[in-house]
């Protein structure tokens, strides 16, 4: 018999989803700003006040869904640092791999509306973000480990850098050149 501690936590997690799969249905359908809260728990059939409950605001809701449609791409990229490939291509390939099928699962996911709302688009790009960071610190300290980054650099300050450089629109039509100089000022700096 399964622990009634461990009912709760199944329910909790079902509704969740149902919370976060509402969500992205509607945002996909009608945008975040013509989305109400009433419409998602509707749709989830969960009272308002769960979704309050469960991720304290409409913007926060958003975040997880953006996180939702990237994780198997950030699962992708954490998973390189298990294969025997070199450091060096293991970042490059994780680098492509974010750059690409990030920006691909969400313009699928978005509608051309979607990614006109500045502020929806700021919402996915702070839980892109959140994401990212996770993986970046797994990088970060891999490549410590392997010799390729220097460890007497502090890993909050390179975190710093990298949220620094990271700031480009992922709605930009230039995206893609935008970020693939990035990454290569990232990994070989400014000068030839």
């Amino acid at each position: 018999m399964e622990p009634s501690s461990n009912k709760y936590e199944t329910r909790t997690n079902q509704k969740k989803t149902a919370i976060i799969s509402a969500a992205k249905e509607l945002f996909q359908e009608k945008g975040f700003a013509n989305s109400s809260i009433k419409e998602i728990a509707a749709i989830a059939q969960v009272s308002q006040v769960s979704i309050y409950n469960y991720f304290g605001s409409k913007d926060a809701l958003v975040i997880e869904c953006a996180k939702s449609i990237i994780q198997d791409s950030i699962d992708r990229a954490d998973a390189l640092l298990a294969t025997d490939m070199p450091y060096l291509d293991k970042l490059n390939t994780a680098l492509s791999l974010c750059a690409s099928d990030i920006n691909a699962s969400l313009t699928t996911y978005l509608t051309t509306s979607a990614l006109a709302d500045k502020n929806f688009m700021k919402l996915i790009s702070d839980g892109v973000c959140e994401l990212l960071n996770d993986l970046y610190l797994h990088f970060i300290e891999a490549g410590k480990i392997e010799g390729y980054i220097d460890p007497a650099l502090p890993t909050p300050l390179i975190l710093k850098y990298i949220a620094a450089i990271n700031t480009i629109d992922l709605s930009l039509e230039s995206y893609h050149e935008e970020i693939n100089a990035l990454h290569q000022i990232f990994l070989h700096g400014l000068l030839k």
